[in-house]
């Protein structure tokens, strides 16, 4: 088992490619593999407690891959970082997780297209009894949410924001969709994982909302550690490959609905 401190869990303290971390009252099953095995990788993860007991997360998929990804975060990781910790420093509101994306958006768009500077990120906040508020940025980083009444499905590609770093936020601000929130509750699961399992989901949008459909309900219906058995054995070889999925204590959830299978 990774040992993360009591408040605080991110891919750079990992000290195994794979396994099971506690941030109570969230328990955490991951799966983490760099491009062909590497030391490096585009892909970067936190997960945080906020001392009024919300988890604060973030799953980034950096363009390129291992090295090619790895470099972004040479460039802009002290940058990012300030910025997060700002975010998870809170209280959660919709306007500073917009405000955050902003920030990072113009920090990537900054560095010129030359550089292709850009990120798909899954990030939000969950509360200890199951409310959910994230945003995704980009397909190369997902969400898949179970709840008491069902797998939680995201409308449509509306549903999905743009990349982060194609444009500065003057413009990105108005394009329709670029950025948004979505509000769930009763939330016993959240399953985060980056691109590397659906292959090229930029070329076939449809196809991917399809897979993303299946998937949100084979994450409702199995465990933890089946849910990580069965992305392994999906095809990632070729790019940076992360998996989170993160489990409320059932003990702070609402007594509604039925548990089983939790």
């Amino acid at each position: 088992m990774n040992q993360p401190s009591s408040t605080c869990w991110d891919s750079d303290s990992l000290t195994t490619r794979q396994g099971r971390a506690e941030l109570r009252p969230f328990s955490v099953e991951y799966y983490f593999k760099p491009f062909q095995e590497g030391a490096e990788s585009g892909d970067r993860f936190t997960l945080r407690l906020h001392e009024e007991g919300s988890l604060y997360f973030y799953v980034a998929d950096a363009a390129g891959h291992g090295r090619a990804g790895a470099r972004i975060w040479e460039v802009g990781r002290a940058a990012f970082d300030k910025e997060w910790d700002r975010l998870a420093a809170g209280p959660y509101s919709d306007d500073r997780l917009l405000d955050f994306a902003s920030r990072i958006n113009d920090l990537l768009a900054s560095a010129g297209d030359e550089r292709a500077l850009h990120v798909c990120l899954v990030v939000g906040s969950l509360s200890s009894t199951g409310n959910l508020s994230f945003a995704t940025f980009g397909y190369g980083a997902h969400a898949l949410v179970s709840t008491f009444q069902g797998a939680w499905r995201a409308p449509s590609e509306k549903a999905i924001g743009m990349k982060l770093g194609w444009m500065p936020s003057e413009s990105w601000r108005r394009i329709p969709n670029a950025c948004v929130v979505h509000r769930v509750d009763h939330v016993r699961r959240l399953t985060l994982f980056t691109d590397a399992f659906l292959g090229d989901n930029y070329a076939d949008v449809s196809g991917t909302l399809g897979v993303l459909r299946d998937l949100g309900e084979l994450c409702q219906r199995s465990s933890p550690t089946e849910i990580v058995s069965h992305f392994q054995a999906m095809p990632h070889d070729q790019d940076d490959a992360t998996l989170l999925v993160v489990k409320v204590e059932e003990s702070r959830l609402p007594a509604i609905g039925d548990r089983h299978g939790s």
